[in-house]
This record gives C-alpha cells, sequence and structure tokens, in this order.
C-alpha cells in the first residue's frame, strides 16, 4: 500500500509524542509535557514535510513501499521512530522484510 501525507504525520507525531513522554518523565520534566507537545506538532510537521519532499520521487503524494524504503536507507535521520522497531523486532532492512512479505 501507500502512506499519503497525514497518514505518515499521524506516524511522525505519534511516536515523537512516545519518545517524548519517556524522556521527560526520565528527566522529571512531566510539568513541561504541554509546552514540548507543541513542539511536537511542529517538528512532526517538518519531518512529514521532509519525508515527502525526499522521498516522494514520483511527485503524486503517496509514498510506496520501494520509495519508503529507498528514504530510509539514504535518509534514516528523518524516521527515528524507525530505529526503534530494528532494535526491537530484527535487524531486516525495509527490503528483506517487503521480500518476506511477498513470499507469503
Amino acid at each position: 500500500g501507500n502512506v499519503d501525507w497525514s497518514e505518515m504525520y499521524k506516524v511522525q507525531s505519534s511516536s515523537l509524542s512516545v519518545l517524548l513522554a519517556f524522556a521527560a518523565e526520565s528527566q522529571s520534566l512531566s510539568n513541561a509535557i504541554p509546552k514540548l507537545q507543541a513542539l511536537v506538532k511542529i517538528r512532526a510537521k517538518e519531518a512529514t514535510d521532509a519525508v515527502f519532499e525526499l522521498g516522494d520521487t514520483n511527485n503524486d503524494g503517496l509514498l510506496s513501499f520501494d520509495e519508503f524504503a529507498a528514504l530510509y536507507a539514504n535518509h534514516p535521520g528523518l524516521l527515528p521512530w524507525m530505529h526503534i522497531y530494528n532494535h526491537s523486532a530484527s535487524s531486516s532492512s525495509p527490503s528483506e522484510l517487503k521480500e518476506a512479505e511477498d513470499t507469503t
């Protein structure tokens, strides 16, 4: 399937919010969370814009799996939450995951 801008924004925003919550809790900054949540929205929009600017190579407003895999391979910093999945799920690359999906 494909992912549109709003879907990617939701993922970016949710992931950044979770990371922020853990960081704030570990640093006893829970009173600062509301201000930091506003910053998360700004950063999630910026990150999503960058993802589509660099990743949507055919300019159709959607990210295909192949575009996403290429984006992650070339610009992993734009998708920091993917590192969590890589460490917790497996060491498989997006291409390896697609190959596994295609064989099922």
